[in-house]
């Protein structure tokens, strides 16, 4: 897809996404949440898992797994979802009650209509997203599986016109009334018996946990049925995770396809292994890291995850190290900023954690090292990767070789096309599997009617495209430092002498742009040359392999040198 596209979707996904963190906080603004009718509290515990939705939309679309056509008709679907989530955000700010607020039945007097009853704006607005999301699904954008579920659940029972109250029916009930009117329940039969703000009630039988399930995957994406293996980078994964209590880290460039590896490593493993639970969490931030549990523990349905005074971190993590359920793979995606994890934590909030359940020491200490289990993580740092694990454990993931290349890109193409062409395209696109399949889908939509030929001289002729998502950075006053960070995130690499160093095209790119703007660029032509004519061996036998390492060099002055 093209570059204005993709932009498009994923700024339609973030507003989506923007809109439901902020219902959410809104929600959890309510120091006194007892004080909401019980189907509005259930309400916001399962929003969260709308944004997950949205948030597996958003990597897929970032890192090209979406075809062209799914692209264009997920655009509608996602201003439709982004209209009615911020229908519910402006009900919400009215409704919710503010502190200080007096929390009476006027409160919701004229709320209920809004709230409650087939005829109620929420359930159509929660219908409508819901019909939304499943629509995407079909266009192959994420996996719903049961995510959705209790949100149903919710919606539907926000159809039965009660206010919001449950209905107790039969005999001898006891109802322990947690909210802030005694009218959130209705009763009927006889001999019931309602306590009012309880707190702690020990009469009758506690709830008894749920029936462990059997052991599954929540990896979110679809197996890319044109995967080509990476033999090499899959035997040290394979070695590595085979140790029990493993942490290993993939690190790479952005592109690289350190996402689809671990997408592909995660369906292996339960290949092998129907007994093996795989959990995929984002681990960007410290907001999807909580998601993420609460997904792990709805999954295996750990008893008091519901509690809204748990420590979910706490849960997931003593449910893990124990390991009683089975052996496990935890795989924690895009962990390019370890400090979430290292820094002394406060809660997601922002507020000194606890009593709200939330971690009180650093996220990484709920990280368990556990014989049943191994973590996998992926990072664009490897400065990061270091914070987290070994040196030895660290695996640099690089372009693909030129067989890969050009396997992926015939496979995505699916049709025959001129071999040296896709030859010279793979070699364009650095070998980098993401730029690969976003060509294949750009040359594969029919409406283009682009052969790999065209695409390959637009290419060519427009490099102020593959700049657009470039930043030109300010001049640095330290060069070893500028160097030391295009090395972090694998943008460069040195030799093992350290004398040379490769620079990626895209940073190469980059610098020449930087200096055309500068108006430096013609001095610094002057000057490649001057450095590679002195550098430049003759044709003797004896420096055909200093001559092998610097043609590249010579190839690259004659394409733009000379335009």
């Amino acid at each position: 897809m093209s570059g204005a596209e993709a932009i498009t979707a994923i700024q339609l996904i973030d507003a989506c996404i923007g809109i439901t963190n902020t219902i959410i906080d809104i929600g959890r603004a309510v120091d006194d949440a007892q004080g909401l009718p019980p189907k509005l509290r259930d309400l916001l515990e399962k929003l969260p898992a709308i944004d997950e939705l949205l948030e597996s939309a958003h990597d897929s679309f970032e890192e090209g797994r979406i075809t062209e056509d799914a692209n264009k008709s997920a655009k509608p679907i996602l201003k439709q979802c982004e209209e009615a989530l911020g229908g519910l955000r402006d009900i919400f700010r009215k409704a919710c009650p503010k502190d200080g607020e007096n929390r009476t039945k006027r409160i919701w007097k004229g709320a209920k209509v809004v709230f409650f009853g087939r005829d109620s704006q929420v359930q159509k607005l929660l219908v409508t997203i819901q019909d939304n999301l499943r629509l995407l699904e079909q266009k192959e954008i994420f996996v719903i599986g049961n995510k959705l579920d209790a949100l149903q659940q919710v919606t539907e029972a926000l159809a039965d016109n009660d206010d919001g109250k449950y209905r107790h029916t039969g005999h001898g009930n006891i109802i322990a009334n947690e909210g802030g009117s005694p009218t959130n329940y209705i009763v009927s039969g006889s001999n019931n018996r309602q306590v009012n703000n309880p707190g702690i009630y020990n009469e009758g039988p506690s709830k008894q946990p749920e029936t462990p399930p059997k052991p599954s995957s929540n990896v979110p994406f679809r197996r890319d049925p044109d995967f080509v293996g990476r033999d090499s980078i899959f035997n040290q994964i394979e070695e590595k995770c085979a140790v029990p209590g493993s942490w290993t880290a993939l690190v790479g460039l952005g592109g690289v396809g350190k996402s689809q590896l671990a997408i592909e490593y995660a369906y292996r493993v339960r290949d092998r292994s129907s007994e093996t639970w795989v959990f995929w969490v984002h681990a960007s931030n410290a907001t999807r890291l909580e998601q993420g549990f609460r997904d792990i523990a709805d999954t295996v349905k750990i008893f008091g995850r519901q509690n809204p005074k748990a420590n979910i971190f706490k849960l997931v993590h003593d449910w893990l190290h124990e390991g009683k359920r089975g052996n496990w793979v935890l795989i924690l995606d895009n962990v390019d900023d370890a400090r979430f994890l290292l820094d002394s934590h406060l809660d997601i909030q922002g507020k000194p954690g606890n009593p709200s359940g939330t971690a009180l020491r650093p996220l990484r200490d709920y990280l368990p090292q556990s014989p049943s289990g191994s973590i996998f993580t992926t990072s664009r740092s490897k400065d990061t990767a270091l914070k987290l694990v070994e040196q030895r454990d660290i695996i640099s993931v690089e372009p693909m070789d030129k067989v890969g290349a050009l396997a992926l890109l015939k496979k995505k193409l699916g049709e025959p096309n001129d071999s040296n062409d896709i030859a010279e395209l793979v070699a364009a696109l650095e070998y980098m599997p993401l730029a690969i399949v976003q060509a294949a889908a750009y040359i594969s939509d029919p409406d283009r009617q682009c052969s790999v030929q065209q695409y390959l001289k637009e290419f060519q002729k427009s490099d102020h495209r593959k700049t657009n998502s470039e930043s030109q950075s300010s001049e640095s006053d330290e060069l070893e430092e500028d160097i030391l960070q295009l090395r972090k995130y694998s943008f460069i690499s040195t030799n093992k002498a350290g004398g040379t160093f490769e620079m990626h095209r895209l940073v190469q790119l980059a610098t020449r742009k930087w200096l055309e703007a500068n108006g430096q660029l013609e001095v610094w032509k002057q000057q490649f040359i001057r450095n590679l004519c002195k550098e430049f061996p003759n044709g003797e036998y004896e420096t055909w392999r200093q001559h092998t390492g610097i043609k590249g060099d010579g190839r690259r002055l004659k394409s733009w040198m000379y335009k």
